[in-house]
């Protein structure tokens, strides 16, 4: 019986670790404890994530909602005396057109910001 190498390290691995077994104590396994989800993943508990929610979704629409309010403020610098380039007339109905579109659009966001704000506030009480 002519075995290669390979095959003749395996088997004396295999016997050693055959032999090394039958010698190990029986392990006696006792049962894990049960693991909440959020403390297995490190996750703080179910009311302060939902506040976090709350918060960081006021953020992403009440810094947006402030800056498109305060748009139509800024702009009026525009309207300072001086050559603005073509007529120069245009830019008194561009102030307008601000108002119009920037500043509903911040009102709204703003307001429900201060909602959902509000809200996770209210939450954990």
């Amino acid at each position: 019986m002519c075995e290669s190498r390979s095959e003749k390290a395996f088997n004396e691995k295999l016997a050693r670790s055959q032999w090394i077994s039958k010698q190990a104590s029986p392990v006696k396994l006792r049962p894990a404890p049960p693991v909440v989800l959020s403390q297995e993943m490190g996750l703080p508990s179910e009311g302060e994530r939902e506040r976090k929610n709350y918060f960081t979704a006021a953020l992403c629409l009440g810094i947006p909602g402030v800056i498109m309010l305060l748009i139509p403020f800024i702009y009026i610098i525009a309207l300072l005396p001086g050559d603005h380039g073509d007529s120069g007339d245009d830019l008194a109905w561009e102030i307008f057109f601000m108002f119009m579109t920037f500043f509903p659009i911040g009102l709204v966001l703003s307001v429900v910001a201060l909602i959902m704000f509000d809200f996770g506030e209210n939450l954990c009480k």
